[in-house]
């Protein structure tokens, strides 16, 4: 019985000695027969260099939600966007901007444009580069840039703005949509305004 037991405590101190020399073994042998990487074809699908990337501190598909003072929920979108130089980090600019205003009683307004300008400092979204605009009850229009409050509901053409209206074409020279206090939204047109009413055949 004591050769016995002297025979497998000799077996367990010879095997704490083998098998982590075996598995270093192992181990090594990974390295030894490893190909050589050649590091110009590592990860031939990133097109942007580490400088670029430094350089202009973009970022892919962020977004930005919301709700502002009367109580409207507002979600801002955009394909890329990249800190303004010297701006601190308070303005942003944008590729690909969307944005979505939802009130609380569900009327929603949307807007899409082809660039844009975020300043979380002072609270506003810059939207340029033909910029779209459809509301839940009818209304669809273009105008080159527009400015939305990203705090209140505020959102205002700076230029012409044209499209439909139920049904009918208008044309304006300017366009605020806001809500005023204790009161439903409202859109207002000033400057030159032409409404064609087409009436349903």
């Amino acid at each position: 019985m004591d050769k016995d037991d002297n025979r497998y405590s000799r077996l367990v101190a010879w095997l704490k000695i083998l098998l982590p020399l075996a598995s270093l073994a192992i181990l090594s042998s990974v390295f030894l027969f490893s190909r050589d990487i050649d590091p110009r074809q590592a990860v031939p699908f990133i097109e942007l260099s580490v400088e670029d990337l430094a350089r202009e501190q973009r970022v892919g598909a962020p977004n930005y939600a919301g709700v502002t003072d009367d109580g409207a929920a507002i979600y801002v979108q955009a394909d890329t966007a990249r800190p303004l130089v010297g701006s601190g980090g308070t303005r942003i600019e944008t590729d690909g901007l969307n944005a979505m205003l939802e009130r609380p009683d569900g009327a929603a307004t949307r807007l899409q444009a082809s660039t844009g300008l975020l300043d979380t400092r002072r609270r506003f979204a810059r939207m340029s580069g033909g910029v779209q605009l459809e509301t839940s009850d009818g209304l669809h229009f273009s105008t080159d840039a527009l400015i939305a409050r990203l705090d209140r509901t505020d959102i205002r053409s700076l230029g012409a703005i044209e499209g439909e209206m139920r049904g009918s074409q208008l044309e304006a020279g300017r366009m605020q949509i806001t809500v005023p206090e204790g009161s439903d939204g409202r859109a207002l047109f000033t400057g030159g305004v032409k409404l064609l009413y087409q009436p349903e055949q």
